[in-house]
């Protein structure tokens, strides 16, 4: 008999036991998160920063994602952080699945789900409750799992979360196959495949490694039907796709199955190297559990070809680890292959001895599961009873307690404050005088102003209200294109950075821009920029931007009186500026002062090509109209181009208060690339604000990335 391991897939991050190799992709991204955190300054970005350290660490050295997890809880619990508190106490529960301790997971993933509830976090609690369902899984207590995948399918429909319904549906799927409605199984399974080949970014590990755990899921379903064929065929393609991610546990559960596929087909020295590839794997990671289904398999595969001392070498290895580890069926399993062992050895006496333990633990596994949910349900009842009765006493003791306190200080207040009074009236009384005409003319003083910072305050208010209806949502559509963020911070309310982006024609364009000055003057040439940009673009019909760049250059020199007088007006803005075609297949670029960055991997390895920006901005400069470069840039799948201005490289910080630089940007980019766009801005986000410190921002920020 082999065993065969269904793939519970977190919405999250999974877990291992022990140190392993870290790939070099997975090597960058820790790298980058612990020169982040390195450089963090606020207790908030370090919380997020630790955080994503332990998901990155658990896969191979869960230790220390243990250890780095503890530092950001007890940092999240100090700064009352609670979505970051609940993502720590997530990831815990993430580590205890692998660890095989099924009421850790639960435990933890419920505390998680408590916080996120209080928070309001919709995504977070569908993701809770799956977690909380697959713990119930593990436990093999399908009615609670179901209560819980089924609550974390409804919200993640409910929000229109592609991805994370089907990750509802896969869990479905393993409830169903949990109770043996393998039918059902197969749907929920097919309707989370078909959302993941739709949705799922293939450069993105994590959507890859979803994707793969649904197919080999699958595969389990025909091989239980007996589709030996059909089961080895998608085992196939799951492996493929986690040897492609570098992902072990994945490989691991892949190699186990096949040895399964091949056991069944009599092809039995295949499924002692399946099993044997599956157990190196295990090994390296620590995996107790998994160790023990592959000594199992082993014992079964080395029973087939009648070498019963290995057979029951594997058996009693895997039977310590059950035992140490308190699992009851895996316990039904052993008994009857250690006996079926002694039986091949003619050892009719311990044959008969396991035979028994099998035939006592058999009846028993389902009546002691009950009976101990019934218990545990008691003993919560009466534990819950017993602790309010000790509060409701507790409560009167330290009311009465309360009282006979405030009474005494009440009087002992009362003889001293008198006394005090007393003592200090008459200092008090004649300072009285000194001061009354000098507070009631700083008084009067004070109003004035106040009154004229409140008219400030709320004109540039209304101004920033005013700057928000005119940009465009900083979420940019798919629709638009297909992966992107934008990091805009104003330097003070209003800022004289703008992004803008529309489609006109068959072309896409977007853009980022800098504007002289920030605050005020700034925001009201962003606002100038942007009604320009409308009206060359939309009305005009330009769309080849060094074209656009020379009419916005004509319109801001015309409106602003601008023919190089002195003493006149010198404003006008630096821009990078994307014209893509349809398809995304190329794109044009011009730029004034502000290049583009296209990060490629065109040559097999990560490089950046920058688009210089011609050296003159948007406006007058040395009576010059000289026109601007216009770039054809051929574009590939996985290309990520972007453009800013110079706030983020001008910023002061870090340990020596020097500025950030280009090429410390540069540095930071390339060793997030291969990271989600959206996971992109966080980190960014995080490493300005921890380069950033205590230190005022100098300037206004705006960063797009986009990927092709």
């Amino acid at each position: 008999m082999q065993i065969i391991v269904f793939c519970v897939f977190f919405l999250f991050s999974l877990t291992i036991k022990s140190q392993a190799k870290i790939p070099v992709g997975k090597k960058r991204i820790i790298d980058s998160l612990e020169l982040v955190l390195k450089n963090s300054k606020e207790d908030t970005n370090k919380v997020i920063t630790y955080y994503h350290l332990c998901v990155n660490y658990t896969a191979f050295d869960p230790d220390k994602a243990l250890r780095i997890g503890d530092q950001a809880l007890k940092l999240s619990e100090k700064i009352k952080d609670k979505k970051g508190e609940s993502n720590v106490l997530f990831a815990f529960g993430n580590v205890y699945n692998v660890l095989g301790m099924p009421d850790s997971v639960i435990y933890f993933h419920l505390k998680a789900l408590e916080l996120r509830k209080e928070i309001k976090w919709k995504k977070g609690i569908a993701a809770s409750n799956g977690n909380i369902g697959q713990g119930y899984i593990i436990r093999g207590d399908f009615q609670n799992a179901m209560k819980y995948c089924l609550e974390s399918a409804r919200i993640a429909e409910e929000i229109r979360d592609t991805l994370m319904t089907a990750s509802a549906y896969n869990n479905l799927g393993l409830v169903y196959k949990g109770i043996q409605d393998y039918d059902k199984a197969l749907i929920y399974f097919n309707k989370a495949l078909d959302m993941k080949k739709r949705k799922a970014n293939m450069k993105n590990p994590l959507d890859v490694k979803s994707l793969a755990n649904t197919i080999l899921n699958i595969g389990i379903i025909y091989d239980f039907d007996e589709k030996d064929l059909i089961a080895k065929r998608y085992y196939e393609d799951a492996l493929r796709k986690f040897t492609e991610i570098e992902n072990p546990q994945g490989q691991g559960l892949c190699y186990n199955n096949l040895g399964g596929v091949y056991y069944d087909l009599g092809d039995y020295q295949s499924a002692i190297r399946a099993n044997q590839k599956s157990l190196a794997i295990k090994e390296s990671l620590g995996d107790e559990l998994g160790i023990a289904s592959s000594y199992i398999n082993l014992g079964a595969d080395y029973f087939a070809l009648k070498d019963i001392k290995l057979a029951k070498e594997n058996h009693f290895k895997a039977l310590d680890i059950i035992l140490k580890n308190g699992l009851r069926e895996e316990r039904v399993t052993l008994y009857d292959a250690i006996a079926k062992d002694f039986e091949g050895e003619g050892d009719l006496k311990n044959a008969l001895l396991y035979r028994k333990k099998y035939e006592a633990i058999k009846d028993s596994v389902l009546n002691v599961e009950r009976s101990e949910q019934m218990t545990e349900m008691q003993t919560k009842y009466d534990t819950e009873l017993k602790d309010r009765r000790i509060l409701e006493q507790n409560s009167q003791i330290k009311e009465e307690a309360l009282k006979t306190k405030q009474k005494e200080t009440q009087r002992n207040a009362f003889i001293g404050g008198f006394i005090l009074v007393i003592g200090m009236a008459f200092f008090i009384f004649r300072g009285y005088k000194q001061k009354k005409q000098s507070l009631v003319e700083l008084s009067e003083k004070n109003k004035i102003i106040e009154e004229k910072n409140k008219d400030i305050t709320d004109s540039i208010n209304y101004a920033q209200r005013i700057q928000g209806v005119i940009l465009p949502s900083p979420e940019i559509s798919p629709d638009f294109l297909s992966e992107t963020f934008v990091i805009y911070k104003p330097k003070d309310v209003i800022s004289g950075d703008f992004y803008w982006y529309n489609k006109k024609n068959d072309r896409k364009i977007i853009t980022a821009a800098d504007c002289t000055g920030h605050g005020v003057p700034g925001a009201l040439m962003s606002m100038i920029g942007t009604a320009f940009l409308n009206e060359v673009v939309n009305e005009k019909g330009i769309v080849r931007p060094s074209e656009i760049l020379s009419e916005l250059r004509n319109k801001v020199k015309t409106s602003l009186k601008q023919t190089g007088e002195v003493g006149e007006s010198k404003d006008g803005m630096d821009m990078a500026l994307l014209s893509f075609y349809e398809g995304n297949t190329k794109v044009e670029f011009a730029g004034a002062n502000n290049p583009l960055w296209l990060f490629t991997k065109r040559s097999g390895s990560w490089e950046v090509i920058q688009y210089t920006a011609d050296k003159r901005p948007i406006g007058y400069f040395m009576g010059k109209s000289l026109p601007f470069t216009n770039h054809e840039i051929d574009l590939h799948k996985g290309d990520v181009l972007y453009i800013f201005s110079d706030g983020f490289a001008d910023q002061f910080g870090g340990p020596k208060g020097k500025k950030f630089k280009y090429s410390q940007m540069k540095e930071i980019l390339l060793l997030m690339i291969e990271h989600q766009l959206k996971d992109q801005k966080i980190q960014l986000e995080s490493t300005f604000e921890s380069w950033k410190g205590k230190l005022e921002q100098v300037d206004d920020v705006c960063v797009i990335g986009i990927r092709i």
